[in-house]
């Protein structure tokens, strides 16, 4: 799974900004899959383009 699918999949739910994004891969699914601050932010804008 890319990290733009799992952004998607979080967003379906609300509209939040990239540092809820990266506290909610934090408390959900960190424990296997770590998505840093600066690749939720890369896939954020090519998600907008």
């Amino acid at each position: 799974m890319a990290i733009s699918h799992a952004i998607l999949a979080a967003l379906l739910d609300s509209a939040c900004s990239g540092y809820d994004l990266s506290m909610q891969f934090a408390g959900t699914v960190g424990f296997f899959w770590h998505a840093t601050q600066q690749q939720i932010y890369r896939a954020l804008s090519k998600l907008e383009e």
